[in-house]
């Protein structure tokens, strides 16, 4: 018995050791990619390429779950903006049909984040965009706004929860993407400085930014369909997401 817990003791041992070195392995492994991947976006801000090909790979390589919470916060938080949530509130999508209506906007923006707004899929994504839009009086601020969330909203989740800051090349290449897409919605007057941009949206939140109904009533209609989704009592969820 002594013999064989001495044996158990040296197995386990072993087994450490070799999760240890596997684990520090990965670590470097993981080092090595996240350095060579900011090398290689850093690289494509300086030779000027295509701005949607380093939208791309900081969205979908390189912060994809930063960047996916903070297009989905952004989305929410334009229902405090009054003349967004009444128009949203009266086309009756988060109503009737959430989760519908969410993967709906989610697949459109994804098209042209995936593809490129240039590319048939993208073109189609923002043609649908443009018609389902048109339906609709929507001022034109209110339009730049929500561009302006799908821009900055993601980055300001990178910025306080990822392994490290968007540079001020990749805002600029970010912006040159989004800039691209607004132009494609028809959003008149878009700015070619992204910091212009950026200062005007972080000025439109402070004075659009206002208690109204419909605000209450769109972020119920999603607080309800976030807590449909994994499991556990939706009670409990709610109360988590609004804790």
């Amino acid at each position: 018995n002594a013999a064989l817990g001495v044996a158990a003791l040296a197995a386990a041992h072993t087994l450490r050791s070799r999760a240890l070195a596997l684990l520090g392995v990965h670590l470097l492994l993981v080092v090595a990619l996240r350095a060579a991947r900011a090398a290689k976006i850093a690289r494509l801000c300086r030779d000027g390429a295509d701005p949607w090909q380093v939208a791309y790979l900081i969205a979908f390589v390189e912060f994809p779950l930063m960047w996916e919470f903070g297009t989905s916060f952004g989305f929410f938080s334009t229902f405090a903006v009054p003349t967004i949530s009444a128009v949203l509130s009266a086309s009756k999508g988060f109503e009737l049909c959430p989760q519908a209506r969410y993967d709906d906007t989610a697949i459109l923006i994804h098209e042209i984040g995936e593809h490129g707004p240039r590319s048939a899929r993208g073109a189609a994504a923002l043609k649908r965009t443009r018609e389902i839009h048109a339906k609709y009086t929507i001022r034109r601020d209110d339009l730049a706004y929500t561009l302006w969330v799908f821009c900055f909203e993601p980055v300001r989740w990178v910025d306080a929860f990822g392994w490290r800051v968007v540079t001020a090349a990749e805002k600029t290449a970010l912006w040159g993407f989004w800039r691209e897409v607004g132009v494609g919605l028809g959003i008149a007057d878009l700015p070619v400085e992204g910091e212009e941009f950026e200062a005007w949206g972080t000025a439109f939140e402070a004075r659009g930014w206002r208690r109204a109904a419909a605000n209450r009533r769109l972020s119920d209609y999603v607080i309800n369909l976030a807590a449909t989704w994994g499991p556990g009592p939706r009670a409990l969820k709610r109360r988590l997401l609004l804790w």
